[in-house]
């Protein structure tokens, strides 16, 4: 039991604070520092409703949500968005009979009135939707931005050295990458990640009203068309992998994807994907057949040691079948792996470099190492955007539907 320490039931001897742990029926007195103090990280709804009242009361409490680290411009970004994705979220709702009833004028008046869609029609929209979704997209795609931007600089730091080491010369210079988007510029590439996470048939009820097009055209500069049925790829998961794996790319290793859908896995989904891509490997874990973390670990740790450019990791995540934390756990172990085999890639690429020896890698067909986590039902669950990764959803897990 922790209670003595909690309530802070020290006792003195010698000028040196005791306090008494006790582990059922064995106890001890522990010394403890002066300047002890105990932070617990918890989130809010288990906060509220798992956490025993006593211990809760014991503890000072703060609450930190992603909207409190936003910074002060993004606040008026943050409520753009959000005004965007209610509108968006309403006219997704509507029936297409309705629509066609409705006047542009009229629409909007209802938009107006509704002040918002309702949380339910906002999760049906937009696959992960929760209260902070949008602030966790404004600070993913900030973070995501300012990496490219320090790639670039990295990129052309190393070509300097490279030269200099060569000939001498040292002329090359890094390229001058500005570090924060413009505000439209960050707006419009946020609405685009949030069209990765668009349901189909929200987006095709939504091109049935000309006014809400217009909008996003006038604001976004986006034709939702074009951006979301030509240059986006929701079709199939194998479509996905063979279009936009290569894409993602950005550190040089790999890419690494979360891919959201309501259909099943298909049981030929290996088979499928080196169809499409000829140049994967597939490694497919189902994470509701472990029974320990230690046999993830392993299997990661295997993938890890073993891959050549064109290998892929895919984890299959039931929500329903593991459980939610189940999956975030998941989700850190693979992010951990894959930032660790990162930096020992570019550690190797440091070391060649100063011998003056350049890795030239961006010819190479196979996009590198990818690993991504496929959540089946995904649309009834909330997730975060996260920087290290990109979302998308897909109607299908093996041949192409769209």
């Amino acid at each position: 039991m922790l209670l003595d320490l909690l309530n802070q039931h020290y006792s003195s001897y010698g000028g040196q604070l005791y306090v008494r742990l006790a582990f059922g029926t064995h106890s001890r007195l522990c010394p403890i520092h002066p300047g002890f103090r105990v932070v617990v990280v918890v989130e809010k709804v288990d906060a509220y409703e798992r956490l025993a009242p006593p211990l809760l009361n014991r503890f000072e409490k703060q609450v930190l949500e992603r909207s409190d680290v936003l910074e002060a411009n993004d606040q008026f970004l943050l409520k753009r968005l959000q005004d965007l994705a209610n509108r968006f979220a309403v006219a997704g709702a509507a029936t297409a009979e309705s629509a066609k009833k409705d006047s542009g004028g009229q629409r909007q008046h209802r938009y107006r009135k509704s002040g918002g869609a309702t949380q339910g029609a906002l999760r049906a929209t937009f696959c992960g939707w929760h209260s902070d979704f949008l602030s966790s997209l404004l600070l993913a795609t900030r973070a995501r931005q300012e990496s490219v931007s320090n790639s670039f600089s990295t990129e052309g730091s190393h070509k300097k050295m490279a030269e200099s080491a060569t000939d001498g010369s040292g002329l090359a210079a890094a390229p001058v990458v500005a570090k924060n988007l413009e505000e439209s510029e960050l707006f419009a590439t946020c609405w685009e990640q949030l069209l990765w996470l668009a349901c189909p048939e929200r987006v095709c009820r939504v091109l049935a009203q000309r006014d809400l097009q217009g909008a996003i055209r006038n604001e976004l500069g986006l034709d939702l068309r074009n951006v979301y049925f030509r240059r986006q790829q929701h079709s199939s998961l194998p479509v996905l992998a063979n279009t936009m794996l290569e894409e993602w790319t950005s550190d040089g290793v790999g890419a690494s994807v979360m891919v959201a859908t309501h259909s099943p896995l298909a049981s030929d989904v290996t088979h499928e994907l080196t169809t499409e891509c000829p140049w994967l490997e597939v490694t497919h874990v189902a994470l509701h057949e472990l029974d320990q973390e230690r046999d993830l670990r392993q299997k990661v740790n295997e993938f890890f040691e073993e891959a050549q450019d064109g290998a892929m990791f895919l984890l299959q995540c039931d929500p329903l079948g593991t459980g939610t934390r189940r999956v975030e756990h998941a989700k850190n172990i693979l992010e951990n792996a894959r930032a660790k085999f990162v930096l020992q890639q570019h550690t190797e690429v440091d070391e060649e470099t100063e011998k003056g020896i350049m890795k030239q890698s961006a010819g190479k067909k196979a996009p590198g190492i990818g690993n991504g986590d496929f959540k089946q039902g995904a649309r009834a669950e909330e997730f975060d955007i996260r920087a290290a990764s990109q979302e998308a959803s897909v109607e299908s897990t093996g041949k192409q539907l769209l």
